[in-house]
């Protein structure tokens, strides 16, 4: 619903029922899904990841400034409800924590979309939203092959659309200096389902 929302922002502010000195900013907070692990009814980790990047970039695209992810690491199971954090919970404390692909995703979010007439759509934003110079690949066989080097606004936003492209491998970014790189992002579309983001504890 966001674009639902968006609209009742903006409605709102047309009509003068928003006080305010600045622009109406769209927040989205404690947004989140149970992981698989340590929830057995959360999302499965690759699942898990490509959502957490198409939903950063639905966010992007119909205006949202900021959004704030829940939790940061996961709670107790089974004594806790969410399952939710970007780290698994370690055994030991905090610093036996492991992270989540989701924390990839989170961090340096990337899709790629096939579209009818066989281009390619994709979008990402850059580590810490900084204006660093990246590479768009796919995987073809056991390597990856370059296909552009996108602009990269002051943000760290960049997209594009790609027309020649041969294969249905999956695509990344990767920053050219190589001290960062996106999770590989699949083509091939998973079947849409009913899921409750808490898991176990729906």
């Amino acid at each position: 619903d966001l674009r639902e929302m968006r609209r009742v922002l903006e409605a709102a502010e047309a009509a003068g029922h928003v006080e305010t000195t600045q622009n109406v900013r769209f927040w989205v907070t404690e947004f989140s899904y149970d992981s698989r692990p340590a929830d057995p009814k959360g999302l499965p980790a690759g699942l898990h990841a490509r959502w957490t990047s198409e939903a950063l970039y639905r966010m992007w695209k119909n205006g949202v400034s900021l959004v704030t992810w829940f939790l940061l690491r996961d709670q107790a199971f089974p004594q806790e409800m969410f399952q939710s954090g970007l780290y698994f919970r370690g055994q030991a404390g905090i610093e036996s924590d492991k992270p989540k692909p989701a924390l990839r995703a989170f961090r340096f979010p990337f899709v790629a979309f096939l579209q009818k007439d066989g281009s390619i759509r994709y979008w990402g934003r850059t580590p810490s939203s900084t204006r660093k110079a990246v590479v768009v690949e796919q995987k073809k066989g056991a390597r990856w092959v370059r296909l552009v080097l996108p602009k990269v606004d002051r943000y760290g936003i960049f997209q594009g659309k790609l027309t020649k492209v041969g294969g249905r491998g999956p695509l990344r970014v990767r920053l050219t200096d190589r001290s960062d790189v996106s999770l590989p992002f699949s083509l091939a579309v998973p079947k849409d389902f009913r899921f409750c983001p808490w898991g176990s504890f729906c």
